[in-house]
């Protein structure tokens, strides 16, 4: 979404063209969100002329008003169980309902907010870095075409 917003607010409320660096603060901060295991909202609107015809409009003039980070804490007993899961030998995989979106910075993000959740829940040590070749990442579609999707259990 960021890509889409063209204009922010300055301090003083006054309107003004994003530039270079705008947009770099802003990843930096949305990086740091992600490293932090926040969920990233991104709060921008689009200058209308008529409601009636927005389906018409051009949506790549965003006004950016501000960027949120929202945790959702793992639960408590997580880091525990896969613990005890990890003695059982029981091999854990991760799914998150997170997309992976359109540009190579979402999958970016996608990844970093991934391996730092895993890291809260104990699956990957603190010390963890990513690399290329030791990750995977999957969306949603192409999961279900690997393990068939829901199936009801006759019974």
């Amino acid at each position: 979404m960021l890509p889409k917003c063209t204009f922010f607010f300055d301090d003083n409320g006054k309107k003004k063209t994003m530039s270079n660096l705008d947009y770099d603060r802003i990843e930096k901060i949305i990086n740091n969100f992600a490293n932090k295991s926040l969920r990233t909202v991104l709060l921008a609107y689009a200058d209308l002329n008529d409601f009636r015809a927005y389906k018409q409009e051009n949506f790549d003039n965003f006004n950016f008003l501000a960027i949120v980070g929202l945790k959702d804490p793992l639960r408590p007993e997580i880091p525990q169980a896969v613990k005890q899961f990890a003695q059982s030998r029981i091999r854990i995989i991760m799914v998150t309902g997170d997309n992976l979106g359109n540009s190579m910075n979402s999958t970016y993000l996608f990844l970093e907010t991934a391996i730092s959740i895993a890291k809260d829940a104990k699956l990957l040590p603190k010390s963890y870095e990513k690399s290329d070749s030791n990750f995977h990442a999957i969306e949603g579609h192409y999961l279900e075409q690997c393990v068939g999707g829901l199936e009801k259990i006759p019974g």
